[in-house]
């Protein structure tokens, strides 16, 4: 309700009304502000609407003049509803952005929401290029080493899928533990039902335990 007054109070200046642009920065702020409180009562379609009038006070669209960190606010709030494949402009774009401002952790944390998208939308290959892109640009990128193994494993790619989950438990400091508990992957890191599934047939082997305490089973397929 702070929100709804602060947005009424400032709308009698806050934009401009032949252009459509914000007369100052504090008026799209606030639609900013209270899309991220629609986020925390999980009221997605409200904190999308919130962050692409925001965007469009800024001017609107994905260039190089958008602001990536309400890009991807808004990609986050698309994927709980479920709609991946409009995320991936969001993300992509915020990426881009980042990366031209040489933000080279905001740019692997847009790239890996862009993997994790494109994976649900059936894109896999492209996902798993955008996976190891991620790796490459951040070694220490641990949500992307998991995603690698989970995939692999549902590939028949033993090897590889043990190989990524060792790399995570012992050569990066947040270790691989919390990658077990399935409902911290979902709700807190964001991972689409399809990947989770797959992380879940990966752990359910107990091939994991024995690589989380410094060994390697005989690979054996899946």
């Amino acid at each position: 309700e702070d929100y709804d007054r602060t947005i009424a109070l400032m709308a009698t200046d806050g934009e401009n009304r032949e252009t459509g642009l914000a007369n100052y920065y504090e008026y799209p702020d606030a639609f900013v502000q209270r899309g991220l409180t629609y986020e925390g009562l999980g009221e997605w379609q409200k904190a999308v609407d919130d962050y692409s009038y925001a965007l469009g006070l800024w001017g609107g669209g994905r260039g190089p003049d958008s602001n990536p960190y309400v890009l991807t606010f808004r990609g986050n709030a698309l994927t709980k509803l479920g709609q991946y494949r409009d995320s991936l402009d969001d993300y992509r774009a915020a990426g881009d952005i980042f990366a031209r401002q040489q933000n080279t952790a905001r740019e692997t944390d847009s790239r890996a929401n862009y993997a994790l998208a494109l994976y649900e939308s059936g894109d896999k290959e492209g996902a798993v290029k955008m996976m190891k892109y991620v790796t490459r640009k951040n070694p220490g990128y641990a949500d992307m080493h998991v995603a690698l193994a989970a995939h692999a494993w549902s590939v028949r790619d033993p090897e590889t899928a043990e190989r990524e989950w060792a790399f995570t438990c012992n050569a990066i400091d947040v270790g691989c533990r919390k990658y077990k508990d399935l409902e911290w992957v979902s709700v807190v890191r964001r991972w689409p039902p399809s990947l989770v599934e797959e992380l879940q047939r990966f752990l359910a082997t107990g091939i994991v335990d024995d690589v989380e305490k410094g060994g390697f089973k005989i690979y054996r397929k899946p």
